[in-house]
């Protein structure tokens, strides 16, 4: 199955993915990665200043699994960064989340299966992972060559390892459509390669294009879930955000200190996030020009990340009227009305 995920997704498949949203917590384990691809919206790369997720911590964060699961946690995705750098971390807590029927995703460039043995030995680690997300395209392969990422597509197959294949698209159509046939050629027909576009964000501003000035996204936000990164701190998401250090209006507390209980509710109760998960940004930035906090540096684009960082950054003072709108009692009655009838209901807190 090859697929191209660049939003093109139907009524059922986007409505179903915020719903996901509510049961699931993304881990940045490590902004460290051996490879410094050009296309990196993180801007991870080898520099061993950046920290990775200890033992420790990964045990703090492991104690509160069980009442995550209670309260409704299906889903964990570690990232980063590279992910299989904190590996002792991440068997902590993918083999606590197993414990409690917490499934897991791990997103990888799979540079690990170079070297057979370690690589046997990290998948027998690791074998509490419940799905593997492997990337691949013309920037990876700058670091890593074909043959040592055809090595580790191989081990998957060898050790019948759930796993799917992301490809981030080239400008040139010929080079994608060529990665995706020799990834098919040692996959099989089964293995789920899915295809999507480079966004003008971290790195790849450098690579990409400026996307011209669009009129206002009608994109909702696709956040897929809270994003607790590996010194506690938590973002909105993994994407536009997920590293911002430009004026990020979102803060839900710290992990490691305040407990993932906490911080994930937190998330789920932002008003700011759940407008724009529901209804995308069009009122934020409405609100933001009546208001005068709109900047002449603002652009929008078809993409909602790439206008969410452009918001954001370039017009900070945003936010609180926003957040001022929406403490309206009537505002809050329009958003009710809008999830009801989104999803026939307004989300609730409920223990299993």
């Amino acid at each position: 199955m090859d697929t191209n995920w660049d939003g093109h997704w139907n009524t059922d498949h986007l409505l179903a993915f915020q719903r996901f949203a509510w049961t699931s917590i993304v881990f940045s384990v490590t902004r460290r990665c051996p490879l410094t691809c050009a296309h990196c919206i993180t801007q991870s790369s080898p520099n061993k200043s950046l920290p990775i997720l200890k033992s420790q911590e990964a045990q703090i964060l492991a104690k509160d699994f069980l009442q995550l699961s209670q309260l409704g946690l299906r889903r964990i995705c570690f990232t980063g960064g590279e992910p299989i750098l904190a590996l002792e971390a991440v068997c902590i807590l993918a083999n606590e989340a197993k414990t409690h029927g917490i499934s897991t995703c791990l997103v990888t460039s799979g540079y690990w299966g170079q070297n057979y043995q370690n690589a046997c030995q990290t998948l027998k680690d690791l074998k509490s992972i419940s799905r593997w997300d492997i990337g691949y395209d013309e920037h990876h392969e700058q670091f890593l060559p074909w043959e040592a990422f055809a090595c580790t597509l191989e081990l998957l197959v060898e050790y019948n390892v759930d796993f799917s294949v992301r490809v981030c698209a080239s400008s040139n159509p010929s080079k994608t459509a060529e990665t995706v046939a020799k990834i098919r050629s040692v996959v099989g027909s089964e293995i789920p390669i899915i295809t999507q576009s480079v966004r003008h964000l971290g790195r790849a501003t450098n690579l990409v294009p400026t996307p011209p000035c669009m009129p206002r996204p009608i994109q909702p936000c696709i956040s897929s879930g809270p994003l607790v990164r590996e010194d506690g701190s938590v973002g909105p998401c993994c994407s536009g955000l997920a590293y911002s250090q430009s004026h990020n209006p979102f803060y839900f507390g710290n992990a490691l200190t305040d407990g993932l209980v906490s911080v994930w509710r937190h998330w789920r109760e932002d008003k700011l996030l759940r407008l724009m998960r529901l209804l995308g940004l069009h009122y934020p930035i409405k609100w933001a020009g009546e208001a005068g906090t709109l900047t002449s540096n603002f652009r929008t684009s078809e993409d909602v990340c790439e206008s969410c960082v452009s918001l954001w950054s370039t017009s900070p003072n945003s936010a609180a009227s926003a957040r001022d709108k929406l403490k309206m009692l009537e505002v809050q009655e329009k958003l009710d009305e809008v999830e009801k009838y989104l999803f026939g209901t307004v989300w609730e807190e409920k223990a299993t």
